[in-house]
């Protein structure tokens, strides 16, 4: 299997969603359904190869739990259950591969699951080719449904590099990419029928002539992707793609300069972006109330440089959108806090006071290395900083209740975490994290790749996901719902 270090790299979505317990899901009739999707929310899919054979396949690593219960939580988990899921095999049998074809592509080297967990898609490419290529490779999508073991495949793309369902799983939005890794084009399919006719920038009404079109989100709920469109020497700007209607929709017409990093929130209310301008690199914040479709900067791009964009759940019952501003003085970091109901006061700073955990007392001094996330009820972020200064590159993942100081839950040495996040289908806050620094050999002194980390208190005790044999593991995500790809 290859991998790109670019596609990884400070690679932390933590956002979290709670689901309701499972007695209350038995009370209100969801019985069996509810616990297999609770089970889905506690079943870790990862890419594993067999050190002695080399051997890459997809594995699913169950918690187990008596039949007819609550799924137990990771950290409560008495053990695990590891199934292999045989792409390779399957995949031969479906045409998915071309003679010679790597099990994954170089851009997208994991499989991506649905928002339930009840089927997983991956690219698959032509055996690895010399670095002196004249055009992009082909690729295909597989689609596996976990229920029946089906599995499906597309014809050939061109320059084919990542695929992503919708929110609501009907679509699949397939990118491809030139030499250079840049945006080429795009195709979107229906899920179930990845032969259809692919849905393209030219069959779909609203969509900017010959601009280049980037995937920037989906909408909850929903079957539409939020793309950024770039046409030739003009700024970007975003769009909501329906692909049952084939239509698309501006989003930030009324905003001036170059939109990045665009957030809906997740009332459909309000979109949140970074925009800049030709003369500054800097980034400002820009919320756009999508009924009015009127734009606001929220920060001073004379005084910081902002980012990460990301809106409190719905569950929380508020529109908060937290952000990162830089000081462009001192290269300080905050988090900022803006809501629309209280939009007149402006954005809470909500580091910007003593935080006697972290070294030094204060953000003086850190980078944040990732998007803030919320936690399900909207009362704590998490994100992940370090020293300025740290030249091996250690990482702290932290959190930050609402109204109080940040605290550590987890300590990554020399940059080794290559993702965290949550499941919205477990009904716990135990945060997925891959700890890159290690392989999965029993011999490593104990140490897993999979760490199940507590974040509800400071320094908790991590659990390592024992698999009971050799693999070396990498890109394990939860199956069911994970906020890495569906916040």
């Amino acid at each position: 299997m290859r991998t790109i270090d670019r596609h990884i790299a400070c690679l932390l979505s933590l956002a979290t969603l709670l689901a309701g317990c499972a007695d209350m899901a038995l009370e209100a009739g969801g019985g069996a359904d509810e616990l297999a999707r609770q089970q889905r929310g506690q079943t870790v899919l990862f890419v594993g190869t067999d050190p002695v054979t080399l051997e890459t396949d997809l594995f699913l690593a169950k918690a187990l739990a008596e039949e007819g219960v609550e799924p137990p939580g990771l950290l409560e988990a008495e053990g695990f259950e590891l199934e292999a899921l045989g792409i390779v095999a399957r995949g031969l049998n479906a045409g998915l591969f071309a003679e010679g074809a790597d099990l994954f592509s170089a851009a997208l080297p994991y499989a991506v699951p649905d928002r339930e967990g009840v089927r997983v898609a991956l690219v698959t490419t032509p055996a690895a080719a010399d670095d002196l290529l004249s055009e992009p490779v082909t690729g295909r999508v597989g689609v596996l449904h976990l229920e029946d073991g089906t599995l499906g495949a597309s014809p050939d793309v061109p320059g084919l590099a990542s695929v992503q369902f919708s929110s609501a799983g009907g679509f699949l939005f397939l990118a491809s990419e030139d030499l250079e890794g840049q945006p080429l084009s795009f195709q979107i399919l229906p899920s179930d029928d990845l032969t259809a006719e692919p849905l393209t920038a030219d069959r779909i009404a609203g969509l900017p002539a010959g601009a280049q079109i980037q995937l920037a989100g989906r909408v909850r709920d929903s079957d539409d992707f939020l793309v950024l469109a770039r046409p030739a020497n003009t700024p970007s700007s975003v769009w909501r793609i329906d692909p049952l209607a084939a239509t698309a929709a501006a989003m930030s017409g009324g905003v001036e300069g170059n939109v990045t990093a665009p957030n809906l929130s997740p009332s459909g209310g309000w979109l949140a972006a970074t925009v800049s301008d030709e003369q500054s690199a800097v980034r400002r914040m820009v919320v756009i109330d999508l009924e009015s479709g009127t734009a606001e900067t929220i920060s001073d791009p004379d005084s910081a440089d902002c980012s990460w964009p990301t809106w409190a759940p719905l569950e929380s019952g508020e529109d908060h959108l937290a952000y990162v501003c830089q000081s462009l003085a001192n290269q300080r970091p905050d988090i900022a806090l803006w809501s629309p109901d209280e939009a007149t006061a402006g954005a809470d700073y909500l580091t910007d006071r003593a935080q006697p955990a972290i070294v030094g007392g204060s953000m003086d001094g850190q980078v944040v290395r990732s998007r803030p996330q919320w936690d399900p009820e909207g009362q704590f972020l998490v994100f992940g900083a370090s020293a300025a200064d740290d030249v091996d590159g250690d990482l702290t993942l932290l959190v930050l209740p609402l109204g109080s100081s940040v605290f550590p839950i987890y300590q990554a040495p020399q940059g080794s975490v290559g993702w965290a996040h949550f499941s919205a289908l477990a009904g716990s806050r135990e945060l997925l994290v891959w700890d890159r620094g290690t392989t999965g050999l029993q011999a490593s002194n104990g140490r897993h790749p999979i760490q199940v980390v507590p974040t509800d208190s400071p320094n908790p005790t991590a659990r390592g996901v024992d698999l009971g044999q050799d693999l070396l593991v990498s890109y394990p995500l939860f199956l069911g719902h994970n906020t890495m790809l569906y916040p």
